[in-house]
């Protein structure tokens, strides 16, 4: 009784008919919040993600070693493809937006943010430990 019961409460869940409309808002408000997170990003990308950005490729890895989803380290650092994967991520944040291919471009996002949360926010940190640290008075 107990397993027919799960059975059904799955199928109900996932196989019942319902309303596409409230996903759908999700949708569009995630890519409209995303475009303009990337596009608050977009005066400084290079200085953040650069090849001469604020914190070195190689000082991130001593700050944060072993492995991990890492972009930029695979990436030639070149200042001319850093800026195009701008301009892929923003298309790929408008076209999540408008629902075209919705399931590549939220992958492809995924892979933008975390980059761009990373980076930024050990930049931060690393900013305010040399700061706040006596051998920088």
């Amino acid at each position: 009784m107990k397993g027919k019961f799960l059975v059904e409460a799955w199928n109900a869940f996932f196989f019942a008919e319902k309303s596409p409309t409230p996903i759908a808002l999700f949708r569009i408000v995630y890519g409209v919040l995303v475009s303009a997170t990337l596009l608050l990003l977009r005066p400084d990308w290079l200085a953040w993600f650069g090849s001469h950005a604020w914190l070195s490729l190689p000082t991130m890895h001593q700050l944060e070693p072993g492995p991990r989803l890492d972009l930029f380290a695979v990436i030639p650092q070149n200042d001319t493809l850093i800026a195009a994967l701008f301009w892929i991520f923003l298309v790929s944040a408008i076209l999540l937006t408008i629902g075209f291919l919705t399931r590549f471009n939220t992958v492809l996002y995924f892979f933008a943010s975390t980059q761009s949360s990373k980076e930024i926010c050990i930049s931060i940190m690393a900013e305010t430990l040399s700061c706040g640290s006596p051998a920088s008075s």
